[in-house]
């Protein structure tokens, strides 16, 4: 089912919240359990798809995924875990390398998939202590030097979507699941403790399964029935 504007919620909360994917073509919002081509569960906050509606492509849905930096993918972390723990702050060892190690194949990375797990560590590290615009580290705030939150709760940039060309937006790796044209989602797949719950309604220890509602907010479930135009 897909969902019209700001004007459908109580008060405006960003998309990525409620793991929806807009179209790239008729900008129309789809919730993720009503889509029928992700091979993953979203993470909350995860915009780098191009995503088209089977209503635009006259067939079956299709998505892209747009390739990530070191620091989206710290930066998406830190979101995902701060919307399902309700909490700003995060241990690097004991929370944020643990989850990007469980969920590695998941976050479909393309290229970084390759990179050793030693080395994601490092990186991770760099990612969080020099891009001090988005990241704020414990130290700074005189607690415990381990600890990294961001600035603001808010997802990634949104990358940069040049119109009419999606093809050439492609990751790279393969097995970063490049398009999927009307792939089934995954059933009964097991999510690791800090994993984004799969659909179904299971639960982690990062909270119930979401699918139209806004985890961190506690909004009430909505169906979205209505297709309006929404406004990014």
């Amino acid at each position: 089912s897909s969902t019209g504007g700001p004007s459908h919620l109580p008060s405006f909360r960003p998309r990525w919240n409620l793991k929806m994917l807009q179209c790239h073509r008729c900008a129309q919002w789809f919730h993720e359990a009503c889509t029928q081509c992700l091979s993953k569960p979203l993470l909350y906050g995860d915009r780098f798809y191009i995503f088209e509606c089977c209503v635009c492509t006259g067939g079956p849905e299709t998505v892209c995924r747009l390739p990530l930096r070191w620091v989206d993918v710290a930066h998406l972390i830190l979101y995902h875990l701060s919307i399902c723990c309700k909490k700003k702050y995060f241990d690097f060892e004991r929370e944020i390398l643990p989850f990007a190690s469980e969920n590695w194949d998941s976050l479909l990375l393309g290229e970084l998939s390759d990179t050793p797990k030693g080395e994601r560590y490092s990186q991770l590290l760099n990612a969080l202590t020099t891009h001090k615009d988005r990241f704020i580290s414990g130290k700074e705030i005189k607690k415990r030097k381990g600890l990294f939150g961001l600035h603001l709760r808010v997802p990634p940039p949104a990358p940069h979507v040049p119109g009419g060309d999606a093809d050439s937006l492609l990751i790279s790796d393969s097995r970063a699941g490049q398009v999927w044209e009307g792939a089934a989602p995954q059933e009964g797949q097991t999510a690791a403790a800090a994993a984004p719950p799969p659909a179904g309604g299971a639960t982690s220890k990062y909270g119930p399964a979401q699918h139209h509602g806004e985890g961190a907010a506690g909004e009430s479930p909505h169906s979205g029935g209505g297709a309006e135009s929404s406004q990014r």
